[in-house]
């Protein structure tokens, strides 16, 4: 029974997150049909018993209170279409408002098909049934579980909430009245005693009888259930037993030693439910419990951690969840918040007291002494958020990727961690559970448009928009690559954020491996693309453990971390306080648009300061660094205002001639070139073509953009920019459909549109050239040009030149008739509304695999693959 109201109360927190449906009515006209809105706003999981949106059977929108609801009277009959759900287990819930001296109805269908339904589930209030029409006030009836009735009472002019807990795979149900299982059943059972599918096709709302059936509902609900992944209560161990030792799979210590004084004791001390619990308690001369539950470092979904704490009066407490960890590496990690009980005045604590800190700030709150009470944290991965509750008082809601110090941090779930944090700490905690909130989350990402293709001399501005249709948050990054013969020249160019003179140096307490590395994006060498990175130096402020030092040149990954190794060199015995430089493997590194990071890794003996900083302002780019091989973090802020110190004495030198392969025509600016994107939302950026810097011709690159998408893990948009001169396009092919087809090159010399005609008893194709540019002429097949009747290929060659610029086109026609093309697309299709402003719907007979929409230059602005 325990886990039973476990994992419904951890439904109930995280039901709006992962809701397959979710319906309050807020953005329905009052008056308005229910099913007739919603599939006009693209929501077709609403429809009548008759699949007829609009007609009687169709419930209006009301509004109570000024919150809209649905309304519901005798005649209508509202179908919410669950999906046909076969797997998994799944919540549906609703609120329901019975007038005094009314009725209401609703019931969950293993298969709807009109008379032929089955259902699983009957729910009255205020009345026995259809019929004798016999009304029982404040008393409801279900018909579940094989014609069996199970009463219920309720309370008129209120709202009631009605649950249903459905698991398909186990073929078990619940249904709950205002929290409380009314019954609990075997789902095939149905209704009637004939059987039910194990599948969740329909829920239908129906006003029962015809004198007294007026009610509402609200706040509709249709997720997928949470999944307890892992709970304990510690009483199947022994008094005396270590927690990480007994339950290995899912605990560890912070260096990783279950069984050792760092690990939490099994203890019947205290128990919230008997006979055990967990104990951490202080050691002198060493921290003592230091106990870590591992979560599987999930980065999408939503979950939640459950457990109750035990603190004695006044006693000092602590725990926290982490944005990455690494065990035996505190310099590695990164808290995503730390929620602090009784602590006293340290100057290695963010203050006294008992405060939840996150992005520097502390939040005070009081929590029982001597007293069980419950801790709740939820974590939405995949809308960046958290919140935590303790002692049914919610504390905090914070982005969840901004960690305890306002640092920016992975969105990432990587680990609890149970630690007394001063000398007289002793504290327990117990019925532990870990959950999933729905079922599996992931983005849906697309880049459009899928290329570029721009001519001119003009300054040309290409949006980039980035969407995600997923279900949860997707990441993305962008570069750019340029095409292009590499230079040969003899320049050196220096990339560096430093000065030369050192500013001091930083380290880490205990002897770890460090690597710090400076960034080079396009715009700090977009003038020297083409060139080839040969040296890279670094200052050395002390000496390291091992008295080596390793340079590494890393490719694009993403914004965070560097890509794969482009060059690796270590050399022994670096010079101290000056600079080394070291020479990479030939060819070296071909700066060609992407991010290049120049990093070296020293090893750190304990109390050392390896790495080299100078006097100026902190600046993006400039300082990033790990330890232990851990994530990668800038270490000075570059925010406003800048730390005064902050630039890691990193040289990178390239030779070649700057300008040969130009990089400075492509950049991508305007907006977020990389980050987040929202589950159903999108970002825009714009590509900008500048011919200022290029000579007449073609020049091409490619824009990259990776995402977080398994499926979609790069696109890659071609980029076409012809100055002073036209795209020659070898071969254009047209279809017409026995009328006329009308085709434009797309240059901004000439349009040449094409006719063709079906006419008895000859046919003929109609080649009209339409100079545009000032003295262009089109010369070739041009004007009326004989079909020969039997063949649907014909190629036409034409030549088009202002003067200057000229371009061949070979033309293949090719004649295809489409006989009643349109009326049979107006039969199937339906596209509305017209005009169109915001939103436009199409709606389809049959199955469509992707809808891509263009503007009138023939431009992908939008496009959909979405099949169904």
């Amino acid at each position: 029974m325990k886990k039973v109201l476990l994992f419904m109360v951890c439904a109930l927190m995280g039901f709006a997150l992962s809701a397959q449906v979710k319906e309050n009515f807020s953005d329905y006209t009052v008056g308005g049909k229910i099913a007739q809105q919603a599939q006009a706003m693209g929501r077709d999981y609403w429809t009548t018993w008759s699949n007829a949106p609009g007609s009687a059977e169709d419930g209006v929108v009301g509004e109570m209170s000024g919150n809209k609801v649905g309304s519901f009277s005798w005649d209508n009959d509202q179908v919410l279409l669950l999906g046909g759900k076969t797997t998994g287990a799944w919540n549906f819930s609703m609120k329901l408002w019975i007038p005094t001296g009314k009725c209401g109805f609703f019931n969950i269908l293993g298969k709807f098909a009109g008379g032929s339904s089955i259902w699983a589930l009957q729910v009255y209030f205020g009345v026995k049934g259809e019929a004798p029409n016999t009304l029982t006030p404040g008393v409801g009836t279900m018909h579940i579980d094989g014609a069996n009735s199970v009463g219920f009472t309720f309370t008129h002019d209120a709202w009631t909430d009605a649950k249903v807990f459905i698991d398909l795979d186990n073929d078990y149900a619940e249904i709950f009245i205002n929290g409380t299982m009314i019954k609990s059943w075997v789902y095939t059972k149905g209704t009637f005693g004939e059987g039910c599918p194990r599948v969740i096709d329909a829920m239908d709302i129906f006003p029962p009888i015809s004198t007294n059936s007026d009610f509402y509902v609200d706040d509709i609900v249709f997720a997928a259930a949470p999944t307890v992944l892992y709970e304990t209560s510690f009483d199947d161990k022994p008094n005396g037993s270590y927690v990480a030792q007994s339950y290995p799979d899912w605990w560890t210590t912070w260096e990783n030693k279950p069984g050792t004084i760092q690990d939490a004791l099994i203890s019947n001390e205290q128990a919230k439910s008997t006979p055990n619990s967990a104990k951490c308690t202080y050691v002198a001369g060493d921290t003592g419990t230091d106990l870590i539950f591992k979560t599987g470092e999930p980065t999408t979904g939503v979950y939640s951690i459950d457990f109750e704490m035990y603190i004695p009066n006044g006693v000092p407490a602590y725990f926290n969840i982490l944005n990455h960890f690494v065990p035996s590496n505190p310099s590695a990690c990164q808290w995503a918040v730390g929620v602090y009980f009784n602590i006293l005045t340290d100057p290695n604590f963010p203050g006294p007291g008992t405060y939840v800190r996150n992005n520097k700030i502390n939040t005070n709150f009081t929590a029982p002494s001597n007293a069980w009470f419950p801790v709740s944290i939820t974590v939405d991965l995949d809308n960046d958020e958290a919140s935590i509750t303790i002692n049914g008082n919610h504390l905090l809601t914070w982005q969840y990727s901004i960690d305890e110090n306002g640092d920016p941090a992975p969105r990432k779930l990587a680990a609890v961690d149970f630690f007394p944090p001063q000398t007289t700490s002793v504290f327990y905690f117990d019925d532990f559970v870990y959950t999933m909130q729905g079922g599996e989350t992931f983005p849906i990402m697309n880049v459009i448009p899928t290329e570029i293709s721009e001519e001119g001399t003009a300054l040309v501005t290409v949006p980039i928009l980035v969407t995600n249709e997923g279900t949860s948050m997707g990441d993305y990054f962008s570069w750019i690559v340029f095409d292009g013969a590499p230079s040969t020249g003899t320049n050196q160019f220096t990339l560096t954020y430093s000065g030369d003179t050192p500013g001091g140096g930083v380290g880490y307490q205990n002897q770890c491996t460090v690597e710090a590395a400076a960034k080079y994006t396009l715009d700090m060498y977009c003038d020297k693309v083409g060139t080839y990175i040969k040296k890279v130096s670094y200052y050395m402020y002390q000496s390291s453990a091992d008295n080596k030092l390793t340079a590494r040149v890393y490719g694009v990954g993403n914004y965070n971390n560097p890509g794969e190794i482009l060059a690796e060199v270590t050399i022994n015995n670096p010079v101290i306080g000056d600079w080394n430089v070291i020479t990479l493997p030939d060819p070296g590194i071909l700066l060609d648009g992407q991010d290049i990071w120049v990093a070296f890794e020293m090893i750190q003996p304990t109390g050392g300061y390896l790495i080299s900083y100078d006097d100026g302002l902190a600046i993006e780019n400039s300082n990033w660094v790990r330890s232990n091989g851990g994530g990668w973090g800038q270490m000075f802020t570059v925010g406003n205002p800048p730390q005064s110190v902050g630039r890691v004495m990193i040289k990178a030198f390239a030779l070649g001639e700057g300008g040969v392969m130009p990089g400075c025509w492509l950049s991508l600016t305007g907006g977020d070139t990389h980050g987040t994107v929202p589950a159903g939302g999108s970002k825009t950026y714009n590509a900008v073509l500048d011919p200022a810097t290029l000579e007449e011709g073609v020049h091409t690159a490619t824009i990259f953009v990776s995402t977080s998408d398994e499926d979609n893990p790069l696109f890659e948009i071609p980029v076409t920019f012809a100055v002073g001169t036209s795209i020659n396009t070898d071969m254009k092919e047209i279809i017409v459909d026995g009328e006329l087809a009308t085709l434009e090159t797309g240059t901004k010399h000439y349009t040449i549109k094409f006719t063709y005609h079906n006419e008895d008893p000859k046919e003929q194709v109609f080649i009209e050239a339409i100079p545009v540019s000032p003295g262009a002429t089109v010369t070739g097949d041009t004007g009326e040009q004989p079909v020969e009747e039997g063949t649907n290929n014909f190629n036409f060659k034409v030549t088009a030149q202002d003067g200057v610029h000229f371009a061949d086109y070979t033309l293949a026609v090719i004649i295809e008739v489409i006989i009643e093309a349109v009326s049979e697309i107006d039969n199937t299709v339906q596209l509305y509304p017209n005009p169109v402003i915001d939103y436009l719907y199409l709606k389809s007979d049959f199955p469509v695999e992707q809808v891509t929409v263009y503007d009138l230059t023939g431009r992908v602005v939008k496009q959909v693959k979405q099949p169904g």
